[in-house]
């Protein structure tokens, strides 16, 4: 996870519904910072002058634009450059290259992708800063470019140009993420290795000196995820609880302290949790009953709770957002993505009252991911008023005046954003005697 960069006055603090994205098939929990599985074309967009974009120039796009790349698995992305899967198992590398983060050989940089020396039958592949790791489908990993900190696990703090094998591993690995400088395993059997910088404590080891060969996590048992910020990490285990440890200035441990921890803490009041993404220096989590959480820094409204104060301990979503099925923490900023089902109302189309009698009727709706908004148009007969209740029901109260006998049509609305909003008809006949 590269460090995210703190940016203009227009953040928005509430989950928004993005543009041009409805039939966006893969947004998942853990997926390594900067990495989307891809499928067709990869498009690149924002700041190119290192060659990033991978189509031969040094030109930046607020737009994006299309790489030289064709068809991949899957693609990561460093600072300044990026890495891509290819379905045979071999990788491409462009951008940057000062610290031999291409991994071919050199030190020179590209603006078209080369080949990633000696790489075949790779499973996974992530980036941060200016260092690549790869995942190989055997269960073992290897990494290049920047070392100063230990971060390519190979017993030394020397740059490489081309992959070097991570020894020290207790285990086959599952799966691997990288941090700013660092990077966490996750093993066959459950458990978790990391190496690289600790200053933090990110290693989760009980210090905060630096390895260059993995480590074991203390106090983490049949892990099931492991997700990096830029210099804190977090552990699902498969009973549902989590674990953080690392920097924690923002709250972005969520164990309600700004306090960083060198071990794994457990993550304050977090319900069972299916799904957790850390981002720069917040974190978010997917709960098991479809709705989502988040903590830690805030001042761009990435917690998404409506404001932009720091939360050192989980909180909701505002909007009461359902039916969410990912989460993704970037550098500064947040995605979900949510099963989507436009308003639908359900009520009946006629209703009887009496003259000076109580009249109590619900109107329910149905909406994903937030909630509807109803609205009625229409005169109600005098003493009731519509009410909605702001939990996709609205209500139809109040005792019908002396002198209001008579039919009313009403037409009630509801509209979450999406689709063409629901009309439903409803006609309210108030008699005078029994109703």
């Amino acid at each position: 996870m590269s460090r995210g960069r703190r940016g203009g006055s227009r953040a928005a603090a509430t989950a928004v519904l993005v543009a041009g994205m409805a039939g966006a098939g893969a947004l998942a929990a853990g997926v390594p910072a900067g990495a989307l599985p891809i499928t067709n074309v990869v498009e690149a967009f924002g700041a190119g002058t290192a060659g990033q974009f991978g189509n031969g120039t040094t030109s930046g796009s607020s737009v994006a634009v299309p790489t030289s790349l064709g068809d991949v698995a899957a693609v990561a992305a460093g600072d300044q450059f990026g890495l891509a899967l290819r379905y045979d198992g071999t990788v491409v590398a462009w951008g940057a290259n000062d610290h031999g983060q291409l991994g071919d050989g050199t030190t020179t940089p590209s603006s078209t992708p080369v080949v990633v020396s000696g790489l075949s039958l790779v499973k996974s592949i992530a980036a941060s800063g200016s260092e690549a790791v790869a995942l190989m489908r055997d269960g073992t990993v290897r990494a290049w470019g920047a070392n100063d900190r230990g971060q390519l696990g190979d017993g030394t703090t020397t740059d490489s140009d081309v992959p070097v094998t991570v020894t020290n591993l207790r285990n086959s690995v599952r799966a691997v993420r990288a941090g700013s400088d660092f990077t966490v395993a996750l093993l066959g059997g459950g458990t978790v290795d990391t190496w690289g910088a600790n200053d933090r404590g990110q290693l989760g080891i009980g210090t905060s000196t630096d390895s260059d060969l993995p480590v074991a996590v203390s106090g983490l048992s049949f892990v099931t995820q492991i997700t990096t910020g830029s210099a804190h990490a977090a552990a699902l285990e498969a009973s549902g609880s989590a674990f953080a440890w690392g920097a924690n200035t923002n709250g972005q441990l969520g164990i309600g302290t700004t306090v960083d921890a060198d071990t794994p803490l457990p993550i304050s009041s977090l319900p069972p949790t299916k799904g957790l993404s850390a981002g720069g220096n917040h974190t978010l989590a997917l709960l098991s009953n479809g709705t989502a959480m988040a903590w830690g820094a805030n001042a761009d409204g990435e917690v998404g709770d409506a404001t932009t104060t720091d939360r050192p301990a989980p909180v909701v979503l505002a909007g009461r957002f359902t039916g969410v099925r990912a989460v993704v923490a970037g550098g500064d900023f947040s995605l979900l993505r949510a099963r989507a089902l436009p308003a639908r109302l359900r009520s009946s189309a006629r209703t009887n009252a009496r003259v000076g009698a109580p009249l109590s009727v619900q109107v329910k709706a149905r909406a994903l991911p937030n909630p509807a908004t109803l609205t009625e148009t229409g005169t109600l007969p005098a003493g009731v008023t519509f009410t909605d209740n702001g939990n996709n029901t609205a209500t139809l109260s109040g005792i019908p005046a002396i002198g209001s006998a008579g039919t009313y049509p009403v037409t009630i609305q509801a509209t979450n954003g999406l689709g063409t909003p629901a009309v439903e008809h409803l006609t309210v006949v108030v008699r005078v005697g029994p109703a």
